[in-house]
């Protein structure tokens, strides 16, 4: 008499044969033409002209300096995220790829640790259940930790205390600035949506004003009493 094989065996076994089939594509796998893929635009790397080393110096009325420099760089460029599905045996197909970049800076009179960090990734409001819309590009994101900036922490995509939105970014919404007789045609002006808790007072952030231009990067920052600071170099 044959045995019949309990439908809990069955099962299990659909669901290995499953997960077997979801590792097969991960973050170093062949990128799959119906996957969505926000790649950055000719027009978002030029807000992130950095190479390691560089410098930026910032010098205040009375001649006092403050000095960091870029430490690291790090790209994640065609990124896997939003996996639809788990399996026993690793994470399944990414529902989307994105671009990224991180810009680490150190203060060398303080040692602190800063961070740019931009993405083009999924359009607000989209996700895997919404879908998302044919040809589009995504958005361009902006975000870091400026560690004497004032700015509420947030865990959002982009997470640190530096919140920049897409439509700032727009070069439609940017501004003029003169800073030291030097003239910087395509400003964002960043203030804090909402200042740091007392989970954060550890830091004392004094600095209220960032001024981001989009070729020159961060060239001053005014402090909650109004002290100016100014890019020198």
């Amino acid at each position: 008499m044959r045995a019949t094989k309990h439908p809990l065996f069955l099962v299990v076994i659909y669901f290995m044969l499953v997960s077997l089939q979801s590792c097969k594509y991960d973050d170093g796998e062949e990128y799959k033409p119906h996957t969505p893929y926000y790649q950055f635009t000719a027009q978002d790397k030029l807000w992130f002209n950095y190479k390691v080393a560089d410098s930026l110096i910032f010098e205040n009325s009375t001649g006092k300096q403050q000095l960091y420099i870029v430490i690291e760089i790090k790209e994640e460029i065609k990124k896997g995220a939003g996996y639809a599905s788990f399996g026993f045996f690793g994470r399944g197909n990414p529902d989307h790829y994105y671009d990224g970049i991180k810009v680490e800076l150190k203060r060398l009179d303080t040692l602190s640790y800063n961070r740019f960090e931009f993405r083009r990734t999924l359009p607000q409001g989209a996700n895997i259940l919404n879908g998302y819309p044919p040809g589009d590009k995504g958005e361009f994101k902006f975000g870091g930790d400026w560690t004497n900036y004032n700015g509420g922490e947030t865990l959002r995509e982009v997470s640190g205390n530096i919140n920049v939105s897409s439509e700032q970014l727009d070069l439609r919404n940017t501004s003029k600035l003169i800073v030291r007789g030097k003239t910087y045609n395509n400003i964002i002006t960043i203030i804090p949506s909402q200042p740091n808790g007392p989970i954060w007072e550890t830091r004392k952030p004094y600095i209220n004003t960032l001024y981001y231009d989009q070729k020159a990067g961060l060239v001053r920052m005014i402090s909650k009493s109004g002290e100016v600071w100014d890019r020198i170099l």
